[in-house]
């Protein structure tokens, strides 16, 4: 299942790598995210792998090296935060993207998260090949024939995880 994270206020080192372990970020105005043990002579670098994930190596070695902190705004900019609100209605927009997410057949979320993560280093060949396979089986699952039959029936699937 999908992990979303809400974050407000400072999530340094593993707060942030936490955070960015998560398959989403939702995150305050003022949240602050950042690697800052290189401050006081250590080094976080579990963050900084998550980080990296997100950003990219070079980028994410920048911030684990300099102790920079990095805004809400600035990780949104960065492609890490996927959504950023005013402190106010973060736990609302927190629960309308778990809203959004639960809506969706558990058995293509898993697929998705599974099929991602198989993906990730092989060939382009070898990953066109595993998503087509994934695909193949969802289309073949309960979950994916009610989807298609609740699309040309203009209606709301209703999922059963199967």
């Amino acid at each position: 299942k999908p992990v979303i994270a809400s974050v407000h206020g400072y999530a340094l080192a593993n707060g942030t790598g936490l955070a960015l372990a998560c398959d989403f970020v939702v995150a305050s105005e003022d949240a602050v995210f950042g690697t800052t043990a290189v401050n006081v002579g250590l080094i976080c670098l579990e963050p900084g792998y998550q980080l990296a994930r997100w950003i990219g190596e070079k980028r994410a070695l920048q911030y684990v090296l300099s102790g920079e902190l990095i805004p809400a705004s600035k990780g949104l900019e960065l492609g890490f935060v996927h959504t950023m609100t005013a402190r106010e209605t973060l736990e609302e927009k927190t629960l309308e993207l778990a809203k959004k997410l639960a809506s969706k057949s558990a058995l293509s979320l898993r697929a998705g998260k599974v099929g991602f993560a198989r993906m990730e280093g092989l060939a382009l060949e070898r990953a066109i090949q595993a998503g087509g396979d994934i695909f193949a089986a969802l289309a073949a699952s309960e979950d994916g024939r009610e989807g298609v039959e609740a699309f040309l029936a203009k209606r709301p699937p209703l999922f059963k995880g199967r």
